[in-house]
């Protein structure tokens, strides 16, 4: 799954998924898959968004200042 590759990435990068925005209504699918619970767990999921992310996703990532 794209999600934990990038998390994957990103600490091999030294810094961390800070947040993923992903469609409220559709994170219930994403998480009754095997993967998904394996997310939950993992990132923090943001379900309420200014604008509808049904066709995309955002990934917020926290690198520190240096």
């Amino acid at each position: 799954m794209h999600l934990l590759a990038l998390e994957k990435a990103a600490k091999a990068h030294g810094v961390r998924v800070q947040a993923v925005i992903f469609d409220g209504p559709m994170q219930p699918k994403l998480f009754a898959t095997a993967p998904g619970r394996e997310l939950q767990g993992r990132m923090q999921f943001v379900g309420q968004a200014w604008i509808r992310h049904d066709e995309h996703y955002h990934v917020n990532f926290a690198v520190p200042c240096r």
